[in-house]
């Protein structure tokens, strides 16, 4: 299955983009999405790597929901072809080829952390 990842990272991060790109991302489609900063401190690393997405006038990324709206907004509109989607920020890593084996293996639609369980076909199995 195709993954696109999605990195949520604030724009001073600069070095962990950079170290994100060089191991576990190497090879794979990998967005990362900052919603602070000036467009000029982030507009080379936007034009050189072409995997960096910007909006504008949200503060404070790790208060706010509007991001991750915003992230899969984006894959929405822009990305044509991918399976599922994997949101994490940049302080972590994966290893995408081992998700994409087990992802092929399970149809479950929704993998992550939630207050309650709940299956492919949204029934509620317990909290």
């Amino acid at each position: 299955p195709a993954i696109i990842t999605v990195v949520m990272s604030e724009f001073e991060e600069i070095d962990q983009r950079h170290a994100i790109r060089n191991s576990w991302a190497h090879n794979h489609e990998v967005i990362f999405i900052l919603t602070d900063g000036m467009w000029e401190d982030v507009e080379n690393e936007c034009i050189q790597y072409g995997d960096v997405v910007w909006f504008d006038g949200i503060s404070n990324m790790q208060e706010s929901m509007l991001d991750t709206l915003l992230a899969f907004s984006f894959v929405e509109l822009h990305i044509q072809f991918y399976d599922y989607v994997l949101k994490m920020d940049d302080k972590g890593f994966v290893y995408l080829d081992d998700a994409r084996s087990l992802l092929g293996k399970n149809s479950q639609e929704y993998w992550g952390i939630c207050d309650m369980l709940v299956s492919a076909n949204w029934e509620k199995k317990g909290v």
